[in-house]
């Protein structure tokens, strides 16, 4: 008897689910039988721009669209502007569940955005969270991307799934800043004019980075 292998399809529809009256509907949402893991904390707060000093120190074409940029020349904020970040973002940082003791700055700079900049896919390397803080561009432009956004693609049954979704876009104009996980994969897409204000923070736990 020759070896044959079976390949089995069992293919069920959905549709008598429709049929369900709504007290079975009902008692399923309140059983709440979905739970999302992995989930990736992001912060979106107002920000008073009067209150945040930041140089302009000297700016180059950065990057592949040669935005203006003034990262590397290092500038150094006024101690009531770092004050009011460090507020602001330990704010934020109360409604994680890990200790933070203390944040440092690593690296704040300015961005300035003609209509066709942009930046390509990146992440922020050696550091724990970062900010962007739109200054004076009309709305924003960043877009994070779902970590998972190749094996999303790749395996999930529904395009632009609303379970799976492998991109994030906030709707954000000037005046407001999202903090953010510096492992986080974002880009900027083109279309923006005018200036916004990252960082680079990392987070210290005493007993564990510091005495």
């Amino acid at each position: 008897m020759k070896n044959s292998s079976i390949i089995i399809k069992a293919i069920v529809s959905l549709e008598p689910l429709q049929s369900y009256s709504t007290d079975k509907i009902e008692s399923c949402q309140v059983m709440k039988r979905k739970k999302s893991i992995f989930e990736i904390p992001i912060f979106e707060t107002d920000v008073d721009l009067n209150r945040i000093d930041v140089p302009d120190g000297l700016y180059k074409r950065m990057w592949e669209s040669k935005i203006k940029s003034n990262i590397n020349s290092h500038v150094q904020p006024s101690k009531e502007t770092l004050e009011y970040l460090i507020d602001k973002i330990s704010e934020c940082f109360s409604e994680l569940h890990d200790k933070i003791d203390a944040i440092e700055f690593c690296q704040i700079w300015r961005n300035k955005y003609e209509q066709s900049d942009f930046q390509g896919y990146h992440i922020h390397s050696v550091t724990n969270w970062s900010f962007i803080i739109y200054e004076d561009v009309e709305i924003s432009k960043t877009e994070f991307i779902n970590p998972n956004m190749s094996n999303i693609l790749n395996q999930c049954h529904m395009p632009d799934s609303k379970d799976f979704p492998v991109k994030y876009v906030p709707n954000l104009e000037s005046g407001k800043m999202i903090l953010f996980p510096s492992w986080l994969p974002h880009q900027v897409l083109n279309g923006n004019v005018g200036s916004t204000i990252s960082g680079n923070i990392k987070c210290h736990v005493k007993g564990l980075t510091f005495k």
